[in-house]
C-alpha cells in the first residue's frame, strides 16, 4: 500500500487534470479485488460465532441435566434399586434414564445414571466374589502427613495399610493399585518398595500400579509387625479426597480388596451420569459425562475396659497386680439410623518372658503373640438380653511387638493385637432379625480357661467387681494376657497392664458431616522421643460450633506418676476432669457410661473451636512425656468436616451430530 500510495503521488503531481479520474479508478479496482474477501471473512465469522453460540447452549443444557442429576442423588430421589446397599443386580441392572421435563435453551436434554463399581475398568472380579471387598482381606488408605523437601517444596505422604487375617494361609500379591484424582502425581522413587510402579491416565486421574509376576507373598512386603504399610509420596501437596487404594492376589476366593473411601470403611458410591442435549432441528448435539460420589455421613464411639488392675493400693507405685477373666463396657450413645460401617477390636498388655528380647531377629520377636498366645481372647456382645451362644473366639489379624526397656535396661516386651469383628458380629445379629448399629454391651476376656489349678494352669483369673468387694478367683489360664510381676517372677513391675478397646465406625444420615483419621501403628513414647504427625483431608464448616472434633487414644502401662504425659493438638493441650494435662496417662479412664476405669488409659477428649477453628484442612498431633515411658495403641480422630454429598470426579465433553 505504501508503494500504491507512492505511486498515486507522482501521477497526482505529474498530472493535475486527470489525477483525480485515475485515482478513482485505481481505488475501485482496489475495492473490487478486496472487497469480496473482506465479506466473505465476515461472513465466516458471523457463522463461526453462531456455531460456537449453538455448542455453548447446547454445553449449558447438557451441564443443567448433570445438575439435575446430582440433586437427584444427594436427595435420594432415586429408583428403589439403586437405594440401599449396591449388590450384583445392581451394577447388571439398565441405567436409570429420564427426560428433563422442559426444554433448556430450546434443546432436549436425556439424562442416565448408572451405579459404577469403584475398579470398573481397572480390574474384573473374580466368579467366587464379586464386586465386594473380602473380609478376609482389608485395605485403608490415607494422607498420612507431609514431607519437607526443603527451599519451602513440600510434598503429600500417603499410606495404603494392607490387613490379612491369615484364615487361608499364605496369601500371594499380584498388584497394589492406587488411583489419584485429577492435578495429582506420584513422585518418581518414593514409595517403600523395591521396584517402581506403571502410571497410566485413567478417568481423567492417574492409575498407580506396582505389578508382579511372579506374584509375592504377603509377607514380603514391609511391616510392621503382621500389617503390611506401602507408602510413596504425591504432588501436590493438598488432600486427594477420593483417592483409593486396591490390592489384587492370586486366589480367585479372596481375589480382590479395595478402600471404600473416605477412610476406615464409610460407605461410598459412585455414579456415571450422561446427559445429552440435542437441538430438535438441527440434529446436534453435545454430551457430558461425568462421575461423581456420594459419601454417607457418620462417626465414631469407643469404649473399653482393663484386664489387670491394682488391688492393693501399694503407694507410691500402684503395680497392677490383679488379672480379671473377662471385663465388659457399653456403647450406647449411637443414633437409630445408623449403620455399622467396621467393628475393629483392640488389645494389648506387658509381658515379663522373655525379659531380654534385643537379642532375638525382628521376625522372632514379632512371632511372640503367637507363641505366648496372647494373639487370641474371646469376645461376646449383648444387646436386649440376645447374645452369642457362647463367647466366640478371636485370633488377632494383626500383631505388633515392642521390646521395653527401662534406663537402658531389658524389661520384657508389649504386644498389640487387632482383629476386624464385623462380620462375626453383625452377621449373627442379622439371622436373630435385630437391627444392630452398634450400641451393645461388648465383654473381652482370656481364651484358655480352667475352673482349677493344675499343671500350666496356674495363672489365677478373678471375677470383676466395680470396687473390688468379694472378687474371687474364677478360673486359671496357661496363657495370661498380661503379666503383673517383675523379673524371675518376683516382685510387681510399673510396665505391668492389660487391656482391649472396640471400636465402632458407623454411617448415619443424622449425624453432622465427619472425617476419620486413625493411627494404630504401636509405639513406645519416651522422653527424647515424642510421637508427631499431622492429619489432612478435612475443612472445618462455618459453624464448627462447641465440638470441633473428637479423639480418643488408648495407652497402656498408664500410672499414678505425675511425669508430664500429655497430648496436644496445634500445640495446645486436651485435658479433663479426671485426666490433667501434666499427667494424661494417669491409668484412669473415663469411659461414655461416666465411670473410672483403673489400670488402663482409654481417654476420650473433646477438642473445641479454638482448638481447631473454621476453615482449618490440617492439624498438628504431638504426644509426649517429661520421663515416663508408655505405648500408644491407637488414636482415633473425628473432625467436624464440610462435606459435600456428592462431589465431582472427573468430566468430559462431546459434540456430535445425529
Amino acid at each position: 500500500m505504501k508503494e500504491i500510495k507512492k505511486q498515486i503521488s507522482k501521477i497526482v503531481s505529474a498530472e493535475q487534470g486527470y489525477a483525480a479520474l485515475g485515482l478513482v479508478l485505481i481505488l475501485t479496482l482496489i475495492g473490487a479485488l478486496l472487497l469480496p474477501s473482506l465479506l466473505s471473512f465476515v461472513s465466516t465469522g458471523l457463522k463461526s460465532g453462531q456455531i460456537i453460540e449453538e455448542r455453548m447452549l447446547e454445553y449449558y443444557a447438557a451441564d443443567a441435566g448433570v445438575e439435575d442429576a446430582m440433586w437427584r442423588i444427594r436427595n435420594d430421589k432415586l429408583p428403589d434399586w439403586m437405594l440401599g446397599n449396591w449388590g450384583e443386580a445392581t451394577y447388571k441392572h439398565d441405567p436409570y434414564g429420564y427426560s428433563l421435563p422442559t426444554k433448556i435453551n430450546n434443546k432436549d436434554v436425556e439424562v442416565t445414571i448408572k451405579p459404577l463399581w469403584l475398579l470398573e475398568g481397572l480390574e474384573t472380579p473374580s466368579p467366587g466374589q464379586g464386586r465386594e471387598p473380602h473380609d478376609s482381606l482389608v485395605t485403608v488408605s490415607n494422607v498420612i502427613g507431609e514431607i519437607d523437601k526443603g527451599n519451602g517444596l513440600y510434598h503429600g505422604l500417603y499410606q495404603i495399610n494392607i490387613i490379612y487375617d491369615g484364615s487361608v494361609g499364605k496369601l500371594k500379591i499380584e498388584r497394589i493399585g492406587v488411583w489419584l484424582p485429577p492435578g495429582f502425581g506420584y513422585v518418581d522413587y518414593s514409595s517403600n518398595l523395591e521396584s517402581e510402579p506403571q502410571t497410566f491416565p485413567y478417568n481423567g486421574g492417574t492409575a498407580i500400579t506396582w505389578d508382579y509376576h511372579p506374584a509375592i507373598d504377603y509377607d514380603k512386603l514391609p511391616g510392621p509387625g503382621s500389617k503390611r504399610v506401602v507408602t510413596f509420596e504425591f504432588t501436590p501437596n493438598e488432600n486427594p479426597e477420593v483417592a483409593f487404594a486396591w490390592i489384587r492376589t492370586n486366589r480367585m476366593d479372596i481375589y480382590l480388596s479395595w478402600d471404600i473411601y473416605p477412610s476406615l470403611g464409610m460407605d461410598s458410591k459412585i455414579y456415571r451420569i450422561t446427559s445429552k442435549a440435542t437441538d430438535p432441528v438441527s440434529k446436534k448435539y453435545t454430551t457430558v459425562t461425568a462421575y461423581t460420589t456420594k459419601t454417607m455421613k457418620g462417626d465414631y464411639q469407643a469404649t473399653g475396659n482393663t484386664l489387670m488392675r491394682d488391688h492393693d493400693k501399694d503407694k507410691p507405685h500402684y503395680y497392677r497386680e490383679r488379672l480379671y477373666k473377662e471385663t465388659s463396657a457399653t456403647i450406647n450413645n449411637i443414633p437409630p439410623d445408623a449403620k455399622v460401617e467396621r467393628i475393629f477390636l483392640y488389645w494389648s498388655g506387658w509381658k515379663n518372658h522373655l525379659w531380654d528380647v534385643s537379642t532375638l531377629s525382628e521376625e522372632k520377636r514379632q512371632s511372640l503373640p503367637s507363641d505366648y498366645k496372647v494373639n487370641q481372647i474371646t469376645l461376646q456382645v449383648e444387646i436386649g438380653g440376645v447374645k452369642f451362644p457362647k463367647p466366640e473366639e478371636v485370633t488377632a489379624w494383626v500383631t505388633q511387638v515392642l521390646p521395653n526397656v527401662d534406663s537402658d535396661n531389658p524389661n520384657g516386651w508389649s504386644y498389640s493385637c487387632f482383629a476386624d469383628v464385623t462380620k462375626l458380629v453383625t452377621e449373627f445379629f442379622e439371622k436373630k432379625k435385630l437391627n444392630f448399629i452398634g450400641n451393645a454391651t461388648y465383654t473381652v476376656g482370656h481364651w484358655d480357661v480352667k475352673k482349677t489349678k493344675h499343671g500350666d494352669y496356674k495363672y489365677a483369673l478373678y471375677e470383676w467387681k466395680d470396687d473390688h468387694s468379694g472378687e474371687t478367683i474364677v478360673g486359671y489360664t496357661r496363657y495370661p494376657l498380661g503379666s503383673y510381676l517383675g523379673q524371675n517372677d518376683s516382685g510387681g513391675d510399673e510396665w505391668a497392664y492389660a487391656g482391649w478397646s472396640v471400636i465402632v465406625i458407623y454411617s448415619s444420615s443424622s449425624t453432622e458431616g465427619r472425617y476419620l483419621y486413625i493411627y494404630d501403628e504401636f509405639r513406645t513414647v519416651l522422653k527424647d522421643k515424642p510421637l508427631e504427625f499431622t492429619i489432612m483431608g478435612f475443612r472445618t464448616p462455618q459453624d464448627v460450633g462447641e465440638e470441633a472434633a473428637r479423639l480418643t487414644a488408648f495407652v497402656g502401662e498408664g500410672d499414678y506418676h505425675e511425669e508430664g504425659d500429655s497430648i496436644r493438638v496445634n500445640n495446645k493441650p486436651l485435658s479433663d476432669l479426671i485426666n490433667p494435662d501434666n499427667n494424661v496417662w494417669n491409668s484412669k479412664s473415663k469411659l461414655l457410661d461416666d465411670t473410672e476405669i483403673e489400670g488402663i488409659d482409654i481417654d476420650t477428649f473433646i477438642i473445641s473451636g479454638a482448638i481447631i477453628e473454621s476453615g482449618d484442612t490440617n492439624a498438628e498431633v504431638k504426644l509426649l512425656t517429661e520421663s515416663d515411658s508408655w505405648n500408644l495403641i491407637y488414636i482415633i480422630l473425628s473432625f467436624r468436616d464440610e462435606i459435600i454429598p456428592t462431589k465431582i470426579l472427573s468430566y468430559q465433553v462431546k459434540i456430535g451430530e445425529e
